[in-house]
């Protein structure tokens, strides 16, 4: 440990002591006379080098006590910690919070009233509007400050930055909810949000690689869909822009565009309940 300071009076030899990172604070008594000692007699010497609201008094107390009833050949107390410091603090990390549902995030499914799940009712996206606020970014947080055993400020660290990569198809702004520290993200079209290798944007256009089947279930999609490879009977697809299925239609489903056109490549084969609406 490293030697601070020392005091001489007629009756102690004080000695404060610190560990390298001055984080704890130790004493050294040695009583040079026998007349009793009190707290006060340990403490007065060094006050001015302390921070008292952060020195344990109840250890000087106790320091002084046991300088009263020394056994033998005792002379003095060594290494009792009087004093703690507090290490800085990290602040929070910065951070993307998702207000709408991503193409590319967990599938959810709905439940029936019977407890069964319908695997063609599946929530693969939320379909969002020009305007619409769909995450937020928080920046890093200054962590608390600390202090050393002497009292002596240790400044808090920031945390790390949140990086995000935005397309054209996003903007951002200040927040605008009370007490928010944060910038909304905000877009600039019609479709879906997507999380392409860390750059988010917003999709007008959705694409099923494949049949139309369980793996996507019913589509209800505010741009244009395109399904490369056939519809599965019972599935449902409506679509404000244009439908193009590359295979065929099979048996009873419902198509929909609302502002848009529809391209069957392949074969549509109708049933009772089947419907195409243009």
């Amino acid at each position: 440990m490293k030697q601070l300071l020392q005091k001489k009076t007629d009756r102690l030899l004080i000695t404060v002591k610190a560990e390298p990172d001055l984080m704890k604070l130790f004493l050294d008594v040695a009583k040079l006379s026998p007349e009793p000692v009190t707290r006060e007699d340990i403490l007065n010497p060094i006050r001015e080098f302390l921070k008292l609201d952060i020195v344990d008094l109840e250890v000087l107390s106790d320091i002084a006590d046991h300088l009263n009833h020394l056994e033998g050949n005792e002379t003095e107390v060594k290494d009792r910690r009087i004093a703690k410091g507090v290490l800085p603090q990290t602040g929070a990390d910065g951070k993307l919070l998702l207000l709408v549902k991503s193409l590319n995030s967990e599938v959810e499914t709905e439940y029936e009233d019977t407890g069964v799940v319908d695997y063609k009712k599946l929530h693969l996206f939320d379909n969002i509007d020009t305007g619409k606020v769909v995450a937020r970014i928080y920046d890093s947080k200054m962590g608390d400050n600390g202090y050393d055993a002497l009292g002596r400020v240790l400044p808090g660290k920031k945390g790390n930055p949140v990086k995000v990569n935005l397309d054209k198809t996003l903007s951002t702004r200040p927040g605008t909810a009370s007490g928010g520290e944060f910038n909304e993200v905000v877009s600039q079209g019609e479709g879906f949000l997507l999380n392409d290798n860390g750059r988010l944007l917003i999709s007008n256009d959705l694409i099923v690689r494949g049949n139309l089947d369980y793996h996507a279930g019913h589509i209800d999609f505010i741009g244009s869909v395109k399904i490369q490879g056939d519809v599965l009977p019972g599935f449902r697809i409506q679509a404000r822009k244009n439908l193009d299925i590359t295979g065929s239609v099979r048996g009873e489903n419902v198509l929909v565009t609302k502002n848009g056109d529809l391209n069957v490549a392949g074969f549509l084969f109708g049933g009772p309940d089947s419907k195409v609406l243009v």
